[in-house]
């Protein structure tokens, strides 16, 4: 009998039957769909069909001698390709078996077609390319030959009888068909297919099928997703919490008792119908661990009614704060989280049994398909994923279905990009069945934003955005009652470093003598208080960092208080060490000022008594009075200041008018405003720019062209983050640690065949050599080393480094580096990247 392969390994000899790779699978493809998918006019049965035939049929081009000849032998032959003529007899199929719609028989062609590149709908015919259609011919003719071998060697009668396949192999009646064939692609991204979305079930049906493509090849099964139960989350609280009691504590207890209260208190009718749950909160409240229970138990109880489990995946917005996340996290999913970012070390996960023995080009496979019980990762990875053609990240999206995904720090999306998130959200929850829980303490109207750009092109008969269940009921309640901190606008004139600096210094003065406040404790009144000083640049920071370091030296402080600078501007190791440091020394009470730029702002736990920042929109300002008297503790009083300053004009450069205007707005006349009075000022805030913005036209674009046109190209004019101007890498190789790091990293590039392994284990100890260093693994270590590369990359806007360029990296490196022997010359440890002065390198 004839055994065909679809995968061979030369060096193992390991081989995989083709029909074992698209049998087998293909039922469980469609068992992994959840009975939440469907899409306008394609029910849920429909969708599993479809997808069990695309997977079916997705390689059995393979069959061919030209393949099998290429895969065992290693014959290269023009006609080896099998994607084309698997997409045409998966097409054929659908559209004359089972009478399929001709454009959802064709999301099947292109699913198939493009299952190794990235996914396109435009310019992938070309009616005028007769060498291809004369190959696809003899493709086709040898197939049709074969048949008997074919059906002798397994069990394909199950699917279709020999006959009927032969008449499928028929490709020239396709190629003969104008409508049903060559314009086909036109149809389907018409202005007239706009409103059936199509967008969204064929990036879905891409997924499925290249997801478990990789899976079945690597070797694993799918993961199975069960129950996580809710205590855990509460047994993990306790044991944080060690008996210990406090205001601040019994609140966050209260408020996870209500939240939990609110899923226990749902009926089964509601539980199926919402898809968006909200959790509004002050900072500081325990919205992380409280929104993880509240998806557990949510889980159970959809698991009970909708015969299946959905997986929970949480996205925070920034990468330097996941880390405080992923200790809750695997304190509750000890062996099955899944983290990714593109600075995760993937092989410290534990996603499945025996990923210690894998090779790390798998474990970097199981990490990107989001192979776990539950996941965290960060906004980018979620949105780009989403929208985009590209293949490694639309590999994962499927697991988007159904699930529960806690969306936190949700107001860090930049305004003008709110109706685009807000509306695909909508579509994934609609389409998809996902929930989404969406977290910040000062909710923004991403989903009426997102509702706005849904009918600026297809109006609805249902009206406005989905309705919500918030699941702290009374948070208005916890927002009166916050008596922490308060906003002093000092808005009338700007202040340039020198008056700012001099005006920090009186405001010190202020707090420590003014014995006629009765809100802070005597003995706060006698030390010198912890100050954070937030600026909305880099090259302000450093300025206004010097500058209190005169003051220092000039005795102009009643104490000699500790100073330290945070931004970017440091290598991310750095950044880690200040913020470590002076949470040491906030811990042990000793003065201490931290000068920083917007990154102090998200998730950092420091707690200050005062601070001064520069005007910010609103939600900027209420994430930074989060870091001052966080903890609410009794002896530093009510009411800790936070005064609002305008330096110079810097405010303009990082933020829209619309969004300084609104704020300026609210500040108009008032000498303070009081924490218990700001989630009023967020209600009116969000509605002053709402009504001051219209649709971003290239958010518009990328809605109308990229979604529901399916143009990928337009998509690719989407950026979650924007950045300012061009900017450059510079690695900073500061210590010993970071010249083994890029030995590494330059073995792993430059070494075609022959690394030396000893320098890769010095920066990964745990990895195991790899006999043959097979591209994959290549890619994965280099992935790795990446990661560890980063924590002494600083991002420099390429302007500010053409008079003093540091030294190239490498011919093949888009890096650029600064030696350990000219480290002095560019990099200062306190402030970071030094960019003035030029120097002359011999």
């Amino acid at each position: 009998m004839v055994c065909h392969y679809a995968h061979y390994d030369r060096n193992t000899g390991k081989k995989q039957l083709l029909h074992d790779h698209l049998m087998n699978p293909a039922e469980q493809v469609a068992e992994a769909i959840p009975p939440s998918v469907w899409f306008p006019g394609m029910s849920n049965e429909e969708v599993k069909g479809i997808a069990r035939w695309i997977y079916l049929l997705h390689d059995y081009g393979k069959y061919t001698n030209f393949f099998q000849d290429y895969l065992l032998k290693g014959i290269v032959s023009a006609d080896k390709g099998h994607s084309f003529i698997s997409a045409c007899i998966t097409y054929a199929h659908l559209l004359n078996t089972t009478n399929q719609e001709t454009i959802k028989s064709y999301l099947g062609f292109l699913c198939v077609l493009r299952h190794h590149s990235s996914l396109r709908v435009t310019g992938i015919l070309d009616k005028e390319a007769k060498s291809e259609q004369e190959r696809l011919k003899r493709q086709a003719g040898q197939l049709q030959k074969k048949l008997p071998d074919i059906f002798a060697e397994a069990p394909w009668k199950r699917y279709f009888n020999e006959q009927d396949l032969h008449e499928l192999l028929r490709v020239h009646k396709l190629f003969e068909n104008e409508r049903l064939f060559w314009s086909m692609s036109a149809r389907l991204t018409g202005k007239r297919q706009h409103a059936n979305y199509w967008y969204f079930p064929l990036i879905y049906l891409f997924s499925l099928l290249i997801d478990a493509d990789k899976i079945d090849s690597g070797g694993f099964d799918r993961s199975r997703i069960q129950v996580t139960e809710s205590e855990k989350v509460l047994t993990y609280l306790q044991e944080k919490s060690k008996g210990r009691e406090s205001v601040l504590i019994n609140r966050r207890e209260k408020a996870r008792r209500t939240i939990i209260g609110t899923i226990d208190n749902l009926t089964d009718e509601q539980v199926k119908k919402h898809r968006f749950f909200t959790l509004t909160a002050p900072t500081g409240i325990g919205k992380t661990l409280a929104s993880l229970q509240a998806a557990l138990k949510l889980q159970k109880r959809i698991t009970q009614f909708e015969e299946y489990t959905p997986r929970i995946i949480a996205a925070i917005p920034f990468i330097n704060i996941i880390e405080q996340t992923r200790r809750d996290y695997e304190a509750v999913f000890p062996d099955g989280l899944v983290v990714h970012h593109r600075l995760t070390d993937f092989t410290k996960q534990k996603s499945s049994k025996g990923q210690e023995d894998m090779s790390v080009d798998k474990q970097l496979m199981l990490v990107e398909a989001w192979e776990g019980k539950a996941v965290l990762t960060t906004f980018v990875q979620l949105f780009h994923s989403l929208l985009t053609g590209s293949n490694r990240p639309l590999k994962k999206i499927n697991k988007l279905a159904g699930s529960i995904v806690i969306l936190d720090e949700i107001q860090s999306i930049a305004h003008e990009k709110m109706p685009l998130i807000g509306a695909l959200l909508q579509k994934v929850a609609e389409f998809y069945g996902t929930r989404f829980i969406l977290m910040t303490a000062t909710q923004p109207k991403l989903l009426e934003q997102g509702t706005k750009l849904l009918h600026a092109f297809i109006p609805s008969k249902n009206g406005g955005k989905p309705a919500e269940i918030e699941l702290l009921s009374d948070y208005m309640s916890y927002f009166k009652k916050l008596t922490r901190t308060q906003f002093i606008p000092c808005l009338e004139t700007r202040m340039d470093t020198g008056s700012f600096c001099n005006f920090i210094l009186e405001k010190i003065n202020v707090y420590r003598e003014n014995g006629k406040d009765e809100s802070i404790h005597k003995k706060e009144q006698e030390r010198f208080p912890s100050v954070l000083i937030v600026v909305n640049t880099i090259q302000r920071s450093i300025d206004v960092f010097r500058q209190l370091q005169e003051l220092r030296k000039e005795k102009k402080f009643s104490s000699r208080p500790v100073l330290a600078c945070l931004s970017t501007n440091l290598i991310p190791k750095h950044r880690r060490r200040i913020i470590a440091f002076v949470h040491k020394c906030l811990e042990k009470g000793k003065p201490v000022i931290l000068v920083s730029t917007q990154t102090i702002e998200a998730g950092v736990d420091l707690d200050f008594d005062m601070g001064f920042r520069d005007l910010a929109p609103l939600s900027s300002l209420i994430q930074t009075a989060g870091r001052i008297n966080r903890e609410g503790m009794e002896h530093k009083g009510t009411f800790c200041p936070l005064y609002i300053v305008r330096l110079e004009k810097d405010c303009s450069w990082v933020y829209s008018t619309n969004e300084m205007s609104a704020t300026k707005d609210l500040f108009q006349g008032k000498e303070r405003i009081l924490e218990s009075e700001y989630q009023a000022l967020v209600e009116e805030y969000y509605r002053k720019i709402d009504a001051g913005s219209g649709l971003d036209s290239t958010i518009k674009d990328v809605w109308e062209l990229g979604v529901l046109g399916l143009d990928f190209d337009e998509l690719k004019k989407f950026s979650l983050i924007d950045s300012i101007g061009e900017v450059a890498d510079v690695f900073v190789e500061y210590d010993k640690d970071a010249t083994q790091i890029a030995q590494a990293y330059r073995e792993l590039l430059y070494q075609p065949k022959n690394i030396d392994w000893t320098v890769i284990r010095e920066v990964l100890p745990s990895i195991k050599e790899e006999p043959d260093l097979s591209a994959f693994i290549r890619r994965s270590l280099l992935r790795m080393i990446s990661a560890k590369l980063n924590d002494y990359i600083v991002q420099i806007r390429v302007k500010k480094i053409q008079d003093k360029r540091p030294f190239d990296f490498g011919d093949d490196s888009d890096l650029f580096w600064v030696p350990k022997s000219e480290k002095g010359l560019y990099y200062s440890v306190r402030t970071g990247y030094k960019a003035e002065h030029p120097v002359f390198l011999y």
